[in-house]
């Protein structure tokens, strides 16, 4: 089959969130290429001649999603559990309504079906491709890292960290190369959520961070979503003992060292061919 994984880039102002998921699709390439596929990457670019799975798809505008072919996917990696459904985005009802849709995560099934999906919603979790675990090692000279955009939790958080490790870096606006260097120096990279309503984890974002064997500590809350496999491959602390997890783990090499390998065996167990192999059977 002929793949063209399209990646929907509105412009700078709202490109931040979506560069995040240049490593997805890389994966995704990679994962269609070893079953035998053909597939593509294009920015905005639809190709007619093959099966275009969009990254990216809550950006379109209703005269994009009617140009869409009718055997589109839209991959979906919006938080959507909880939310009421007229909050949700004018374009994922049209999408619903058109197109196959892949989620990230099963938790937003009760909102696409909602939305009176043409087809039943299917389950593409994040995967690991060997591609992705290409961080250098190098001498780690950041106690504590967290790269995005600001947010008054995200801020709080990073202030009161200041305080008892010693070296902090915020970073905002750095993708691939320039991020990487980060992350390589780092001991300790941190996921904080940024918006109250977000309770499915991250997974986009740490991704590419386990794969690369670098220690995850993420917010957590009582009604957050973590899919079970992912459980022990982070440190997840409530949002007042972030500060506290840092600090135990940059005490403790060891256990730091630790939570480094557990969390990469864990994700590399999510193997992108088998995920896309299922997703592919589901639509036959």
């Amino acid at each position: 089959m002929r793949f063209n994984i399209v990646h929907i880039v509105a412009g700078l102002r709202v490109a931040h969130g979506l560069l995040g998921h240049s490593e997805v699709i890389e994966t995704i390439k990679w994962g269609l290429t070893q079953l035998g596929h053909d597939a593509t990457v294009g920015v905005n670019k639809i190709e007619k001649d093959r099966i275009n799975i969009v990254v990216g798809g809550q950006m379109l505008t209703d005269d994009d999603i009617q140009k869409l072919p009718a055997n589109t996917i839209v991959y979906n990696f919006e938080q959507m559990a909880g939310l009421p459904l007229h909050t949700i985005r004018p374009s994922m009802h049209q999408i619903a309504k058109r197109f196959w849709i892949w989620d990230y995560s099963a938790m937003n099934f009760d909102a696409w079906r909602g939305l009176k999906c043409i087809h039943e919603p299917i389950h593409v979790p994040i995967g690991f491709a060997p591609l992705l675990a290409r961080i250098p090692k190098q001498k780690e000279d950041i106690d504590v890292l967290f790269y995005g955009l600001p947010s008054d939790s995200r801020l709080k958080t990073f202030y009161d960290l200041c305080r008892v490790a010693p070296t902090c870096l915020f970073a905002c606006g750095f993708y691939f190369r320039q991020r990487d260097e980060l992350i390589a120096r780092s001991r300790i990279v941190l996921n904080i959520t940024q918006f109250p309503h977000i309770r499915i984890f991250e997974i986009v974002r740490v991704s590419f961070l386990l794969a690369n064997e670098k220690a995850v500590v993420s917010d957590t809350f009582p009604d957050a979503q973590v899919e079970p496999d992912l459980i022990d491959a982070i440190a997840s602390a409530p949002t007042d003992q972030i500060v506290e997890t840092c600090a135990q783990l940059l005490a403790d090499d060891n256990k730091r060292h630790q939570l480094e390998k557990r969390g990469a065996e864990i994700f590399r167990r999510r193997d992108i061919r088998e995920i896309l192999r299922t997703a592919l059977d589901s639509m036959k």
